[in-house]
């Protein structure tokens, strides 16, 4: 179900932090897995993203008034000079496109819902980027958990028909 335009990824944000600030105060340790999800918007198949917007429940209106903006051509413009159109990938959503954070939220929440959470592992999205964070009170637990979840979503992400840069993603502690 889609909450108003904006609410749910600053309320996301919010309670991350306090976690993160909840669990470092009480002694447990802390792993964040930041993934770069390569090529995210040149890779979404536009009809994948319609059938999982409409699965999610995505406004209809939106939808269809979106997907005709997106595939309008685009030019650039500075004062009086005007480009050529810009050439839009056939198999892509537009990064710059008002939708593109909604239309994200789209293919992504299936990837999330698809991965157990629980206090102490939490998965959660950045537009086009997903970050997991997994908490223990020892680093044998820690390592142990870190291992399945990070398997678990990476096969999710996989199965979803997306690839992780394994340049940009980065693991902290």
């Amino acid at each position: 179900v889609y909450k108003r335009q904006g609410e749910e990824p600053y309320l996301e944000t919010a309670l991350r932090s306090y976690r993160i600030e909840r669990d470092t105060f009480n002694g447990k340790l802390i792993v964040k897995i930041l993934y770069d999800l390569e090529k995210f918007f040149d890779t979404i198949e536009p009809l994948t993203l319609i059938d999982r917007l409409e699965q999610s429940n995505f406004p209809r209106t939106q939808l269809v008034l979106g997907m005709i903006s997106h595939r309008v051509p685009r030019l650039l413009k500075l004062e009086d000079a005007v480009s050529d159109p810009l050439d839009i990938p056939a198999g892509s959503i537009l990064a710059g496109c008002t939708l593109s954070t909604e239309f994200a939220r789209g293919i992504l929440n299936p990837v999330i819902n698809e991965v157990e959470q629980d206090c102490d592992h939490a998965v959660a999205q950045h537009v086009d980027d997903m970050d997991q964070t997994i908490t223990a009170n020892t680093y044998s637990q820690l390592t142990k958990r870190t291992i399945k979840h990070a398997t678990k979503l990476t096969n999710a992400i996989t199965k979803a028909k997306l690839r992780i840069s394994d340049k940009t993603t980065i693991l902290t502690n």
